[in-house]
């Protein structure tokens, strides 16, 4: 099974057909090139579908600062699950109010125990009341999709279905060369992969698709 980077890219190169070997991700030209971006742009296509795919889920905890309100979110962030801010050590949860109605309040800057936030639209969480001492924040949040840079960069898609990446850069490269029976192989196997996929990675009701606004996570029926 396909893991690597550089093996998915190996991968394509065989299912196209095309010469030689590839050896490296890293200052290619010509077809090798493009086989590169297309093995890294499938991946970023298909992790970026829906932003609340399981394997994209993470959980976060960080310490909050004595008079500090505003905490950054980490360097992987994509969307935050604000359904799940709380207190650990007091085992009780923070209410959320999205900015778009939080920023029309008046309120002075007040001290003491957190018991609410926001989510600013730079997607930094911001918490009310401003903490006056320090205590632990948890918060589960979706990863941003995978760019893949080195050889050994390997997509948060499970092993198991990683050759969809392949399935959705061969339709690429089809498309390249014209190649409308090649296309028409590689878009039924992505379907089938894609199904397949969807139903195991996608939490809740299969089919529901997951959109970003930046301040919440909102579920709204469609299709692929």
């Amino acid at each position: 099974m396909y893991s690597t980077f550089l093996e998915l890219c190996q991968a394509l190169m065989e299912e196209a057909g095309i010469s030689g070997t590839i050896t490296s991700v890293k200052n290619q030209t010509g077809e090798r090139k493009r086989v590169v971006g297309w093995i890294r742009r499938s991946c970023m296509l298909v992790e970026g579908t829906f932003t609340n795919w399981n394997f994209l889920h993470e959980f976060y905890q960080f310490n909050t600062v004595a008079q500090i309100s505003d905490y950054p979110p980490p360097s992987d962030h994509n969307v935050w699950d604000t359904a799940t801010g709380s207190l650990p050590n007091d085992q009780s949860e923070l209410f959320f109010t999205p900015w778009v109605r939080k920023k029309k309040e008046f309120q002075e800057e007040s001290f003491g125990s957190p018991f609410a936030f926001t989510v600013l639209p730079s997607h930094i969480i911001r918490l009310y009341d401003t903490p006056n001492t320090v205590v632990p924040i948890s918060m589960e949040y979706y990863r941003a999709p995978t760019e893949m840079i080195e050889n050994t960069d390997t997509p948060a898609i499970p092993l198991q279905y990683r050759d969809i990446i392949i399935y959705k850069a061969l339709g690429l490269y089809a498309k390249y060369e014209n190649a409308d029976e090649l296309l028409l192989s590689s878009r039924e196997d992505y379907s089938m992969r894609w199904d397949q996929l969807r139903a195991r990675e996608l939490p809740g009701t299969q089919g529901m698709q997951a959109t970003s606004t930046g301040m919440d996570i909102q579920v709204v029926a469609g299709d692929h």
